[in-house]
């Protein structure tokens, strides 16, 4: 139990994902709950951020909801990075001082740790700065799917436009009541 090559595989391999994975989840369901709000707006349809942006902004409501939408996700990405950030060295911290108390040697020296990697970044801190960075992830990608939408709807004709999401809805999440509308006309 008091084996140090043992405690440092449980330190990185479970006790850090775990923490790492509790805190990407937030910034995934943002994200998703952002781009589900924007898709909603944009087809007519509103919830109360879309019912305030129309109301506060008026004519100019869709070019702010766009900055709105992307600044609301990097705020919550800049959270969990921040909440990341604290939670890792004391998570080690915690972990040094139960490895200590089983009578068994710190599994990483946090201090010496820290001097390494903001000395040397690449080889030293990679694995923190990636834990840190899986957070920005799904912003990353929200960000993307915004910009580049922009970009495509400026240059593909309306038709195909609206044959894309034609075709998309067909795919789409169904309503309860579509279902059941659906079910009771073809029986």
């Amino acid at each position: 139990m008091s084996d140090p090559l043992w405690l440092a595989c449980v330190l990185f391999f479970v006790m850090l994902p775990i923490v790492n994975a509790l805190l990407d989840w937030p910034s995934w369901a943002v994200s998703r709950w952002l781009g589900h709000d924007l898709h909603d707006l944009m087809k007519g349809e509103t919830r109360r951020l879309g019912r305030w942006l129309r109301r506060w902004f008026r004519a100019a409501w869709q070019p702010v909801a766009f900055v709105v939408h992307i600044g609301l996700d990097l705020v919550a990405a800049l959270v969990t990075l921040l909440a990341l950030a604290a939670l890792l060295p004391f998570l080690v911290q915690l972990f040094n001082h139960l490895a200590v108390a089983l009578g068994a040697a710190p599994p990483l020296e946090l201090g010496g740790f820290l001097d390494d990697a903001v000395r040397e970044p690449w080889p030293q801190g990679f694995w923190a700065l990636s834990m840190l960075a899986t957070t920005l992830i799904p912003t990353a990608l929200h960000a993307g799917a915004l910009i580049i939408s922009l970009f495509l709807w400026l240059i593909q004709p309306a038709e195909w436009r609206r044959s894309i999401v034609a075709g998309l809805q067909s795919y789409g999440p169904r309503s309860p009541g579509r279902r059941r509308a659906r079910a009771g006309s073809s029986s």
